[in-house]
């Protein structure tokens, strides 16, 4: 992943660390989502949760679909 890419992850977990220490879960939640998740475990929650389930989850799932394909999710 791109440098300037992790510094603005880290700066997403910065902010959702601050929002669980103020127990705002929403908040959390919101900025949690906004994280990319990496390819091998976006296929590993699909294989857990499944793609339904995984596509109505709010994750960021940019790099799979960078990696695996648009539709590596009906698969």
């Amino acid at each position: 992943m791109e440098q300037h890419i992790l510094i603005e992850q880290g700066r997403i977990i910065d902010k959702m660390y601050a929002a669980i220490d103020a127990d705002d879960w929403d908040t959390a939640t919101k900025y949690g989502q906004q994280l990319i998740v990496a390819p091998e475990l976006a296929r590993c929650f699909k294989k857990v949760f499944g793609a339904d389930d995984l596509k109505s989850s709010g994750l960021n799932l940019s790099a799979a679909e960078e990696r695996y394909g648009k539709d590596w999710l009906d698969k």
